[in-house]
């Protein structure tokens, strides 16, 4: 994943912390649905504070340079949306 990209430019990437919040986060929704802790429109309403919160994680992650800190918020980002789908799923919406 991040290493490869860190092999290929040459720069490091933390990449330790990756694919622990891209599975944190999908499993995390979940449970916190099944606990109706969580629903999906509030993650729909907070979708901008979601934003800002995944690209200031990225940025502590990714060394410093908007491209790298661009690859790593999209995908993040993307798990969000799909943390809200599986959120539906679990609420039967």
């Amino acid at each position: 994943g991040m290493f490869v990209f860190g092999l290929c430019c040459r720069k490091q990437v933390r990449d330790r912390f990756v694919p622990i919040v891209a599975v944190a986060a999908p499993v995390l929704s979940f449970i916190l649905a099944k606990l109706d802790v969580l629903s999906a429109s509030f993650m729909k309403q907070y979708r901008r504070h979601a934003l800002v919160l995944i690209m200031v994680v990225a940025a502590f992650i990714t060394p410093p340079d908007i491209f790298t800190l661009c690859l790593l918020t999209i995908p993040l980002y993307l798990l969000y949306e799909v943390s809200i789908v599986i959120v539906s799923k679990v609420h039967g919406k």
